[in-house]
């Protein structure tokens, strides 16, 4: 038999991609976190594959495509309100469940997020890759006693059941914790497509602005950093968005300016008359060293 050299041509497979998500904010959503999604979901159509959004959330989101399934609490008093609400998101999350096994998918890609009964049924459907955005262990610290036992416990079924996962950083591939389970793990860092964007040009202050936007309840973002500064340093404006008066502990001083949550529009605004903008200012308090910029 003679053999002959051929030239093979390597194949993309295409594949029918689930994107999930669970226990995010709406606003968080709806800023930053939802343009990933909306990144990574159109990187993957350009590449030729199928794709569905499925998202588990308290309230609706204006996020263009996503299969919607809402969960909430019917009742007013509160032990009753917390109950009835964790039984609708579990009655909501089964039947997402259902509409991803109805969807077919060779590849399902799940946000982390706190485990809820019965989302390891998810994982019967296709292999599942875990995306991990942050040290977990710390921030839900944060959440109280209540959360941060119900993550600690249950983190484990999400890594033990996943066929692999993707890290931000590679200090959180390296996390021991995260480690613990042998399955393959792929470092990607968070990113913005720049093409998208338009370029502000520098404004000519007299008076010079900065800018932070963060988020309530994540005392990494360091916003408490900026009132003391603002009072030693009253020549400057500080512009912080995502945040209001009930969000700031103490009085404010007058050159700082809260924006509260701003649409795109009107947080362009905010950057065009903006000298410097901070990143986050106390990634140490949730024992991080290392985040994409």
């Amino acid at each position: 038999m003679i053999s002959k050299e051929t030239s093979i041509t390597p194949r993309l497979i295409k594949m029918r991609i689930v994107y999930v998500t669970i226990h995010v904010d709406p606003k968080i959503i709806q800023g930053g976190v939802g343009r990933k999604i909306k990144s990574q979901v159109s990187y993957w159509k350009e590449k030729g594959h199928t794709i569905a959004f499925f998202v588990l959330t308290p309230e609706e989101i204006l996020l263009e495509d996503a299969n919607q399934f809402i969960f909430k609490s019917h009742s007013a008093v509160a032990p009753l309100k917390f109950i009835d609400r964790e039984i609708n998101r579990a009655l909501q999350l089964n039947r997402m469940i259902d509409a991803v096994g109805l969807f077919k998918p060779d590849l399902i890609y799940l946000r982390y997020g706190l485990y809820s009964y019965p989302l390891h049924r998810l994982f019967d459907i296709a292999p599942v890759i875990l995306e991990i955005n942050s040290n977990d262990l710390v921030e839900y610290r944060y959440r109280g006693p209540f959360f941060y036992w119900l993550n600690r416990i249950t983190r484990d079924i999400l890594f033990s059941l996943c066929a692999g996962w993707v890290a931000s950083s590679t200090e959180l591939a390296n996390l021991k914790e995260n480690r613990r389970h042998v399955k393959p793990v792929a470092i990607i860092s968070n990113g913005i497509e720049l093409d998208k964007y338009d370029h502000i040009q520098p404004p000519h202050n007299q008076r010079p602005s900065l800018t932070l936007v963060g988020s309530p309840g994540m005392n990494w973002h360091g916003v408490d950093k900026l009132i003391p500064f603002a009072y030693r340093c009253p020549d400057l404006a500080i512009h912080i968005v995502g945040y209001q008066g009930e969000d700031i502990d103490g009085p404010v001083p007058g050159n700082v300016h809260l924006h509260g949550y701003l649409g795109n529009e009107e947080l362009k605004k905010v950057l065009a008359g903006t000298d410097v903008v901070f990143g986050t200012l106390a990634l140490h308090r949730k024992k991080m060293e290392e985040a994409s910029p």
